[in-house]
């Protein structure tokens, strides 16, 4: 097993430094993807910051109206998911695109993975939808009326452990390109022979993030050139190294 997640590393670092081209547009593709979604959660946390507020102020007191609190609340939250939904669908699937070009040296053109992705997403943007919505309600029902239906310490962890599930789901649907009911049949029977190559992805982006807090506190401005430097090309390396894991089990 060591000698397989060394042998892909390798073959995984071989292959991303052969392509430089195609290095450079995934990680400008990552870096807009990035870009995009921070600057749209920003705007829509500014957009909902009053509304919001007066929600939870009048919570307690039923019978005072909400006025446009809660409608405004809905209308924003269902065209913030929509705008992440087509950032995800329409960016990312040039990097997947290049991902399996670079791991499987096939030639998936850039329409067919973006159908796939914009099949994939409705299921994964609404899982998404609803985990959010689980932390937000339980959260506001244990701070607003001081009644703790869930314990704060379980709430953050089940929430935590959600959004990882979730992400593991997406990185199978978008390596697999197959429908939903396939990719978590495939990610529940494979997760455990994907461990040992998912915990190298996990902790190579937790050694990435301890450098780039370190250099933050040397300089600001480092953040952005190591994030651009190391964090967005380990994206790319972070593909291709599942994608040669994924293919060992396929073979």
């Amino acid at each position: 097993m060591y000698k397989t997640l060394l042998t892909n590393l390798r073959r995984s670092a071989k292959i991303i430094s052969a392509e430089p081209i195609e290095l450079i547009y995934a990680t400008i593709t990552d870096i807009l993807t990035l870009f995009f979604s921070f600057f749209v959660l920003s705007f829509f946390g500014k957009i909902i910051e009053v509304p919001l507020t007066e929600f939870l102020v009048n919570l307690p007191n039923p019978e005072k109206p909400q006025s446009n609190a809660i409608l405004i609340l809905i209308i924003a939250f269902i065209v913030l998911y929509i705008l992440l939904y087509a950032i995800l669908s329409l960016l990312q699937p040039v990097a997947w695109k290049i991902a399996h070009k670079l791991a499987y040296n096939t030639k998936e053109t850039y329409k067919k993975v973006t159908m796939h992705f914009l099949r994939i997403n409705i299921y994964l943007i609404l899982l998404l939808a609803s985990i959010n919505l689980y932390q937000d309600v339980f959260y506001t029902i244990n701070t607003i009326t001081g009644i703790i239906v869930i314990n704060k310490t379980f709430l953050n962890i089940s929430y935590q452990s959600m959004l990882v599930l979730l992400l593991y789901l997406a990185t199978i649907s978008y390596s697999k390109l197959l429908p939903i009911k396939a990719s978590i049949s495939f990610a529940a029977k494979r997760f455990l022979k994907l461990f040992p190559a998912l915990l190298v992805i996990a902790l190579t982006f937790v050694a990435i993030n301890y450098i780039m807090v370190f250099a933050a506190k040397l300089h600001p401005g480092l953040t952005i050139i190591l994030g651009i430097l190391l964090f967005a090309p380990a994206i790319s390396f972070a593909r291709v190294y599942l994608l040669l894991a994924v293919k060992e089990l396929r073979e």
